[in-house]
């Protein structure tokens, strides 16, 4: 609930963006140089918190932002998983597939980009490639 301006935070020896736009304690704390110490000092009600809630605190709001990203990449994950592959689709002739990837896919025939995910031997790299294959042909298609 609390927050102060970039000007408000200047003058307490806190240097964020100065865009005008009022942050919080959390926002403020996801600022790496930023403890939980430099907030007290603006809100001194906090200095009665806890160290180790402070330090949890801390930590929570540091990394939220990267778990917000994960977020985000997880669910574009299950969303490229979902993601068909037609029955006709040519794993042979795609370049930049290893000889064993192609003759594995070629012979399980995955529905979803999430079964070839699951044959041994797939990598990140080559789920990318069939992806983007897939986004070709579909353009392709629509063009």
């Amino acid at each position: 609930e609390l927050s102060l301006t970039p000007k408000m935070a200047d003058g307490f020896g806190i240097k964020v963006k100065q865009d005008g736009v009022r942050r919080s304690g959390k926002d403020l704390l996801s600022v790496r140089d930023i403890s939980f110490a430099d907030i007290s000092r603006i809100w001194p009600e906090l200095e009665s918190v806890a160290p180790e809630i402070a330090s949890q605190i801390e930590k929570d709001a540091l990394y939220a932002h990267y778990i917000e990203r994960q977020k985000g990449d997880v669910a574009a994950l299950k969303r490229d998983e979902a993601h068909i592959i037609p029955e006709d689709f040519d794993f042979v002739g795609m370049s930049g597939l290893s000889g064993e990837l192609k003759a594995k896919l070629a012979q399980v025939r995955p529905a979803t980009l999430g079964q070839a995910g699951r044959i041994d031997g797939m990598t990140p790299a080559a789920l990318t490639l069939i992806l983007s294959k897939l986004y070709q042909k579909k353009r392709g298609k629509s063009a």
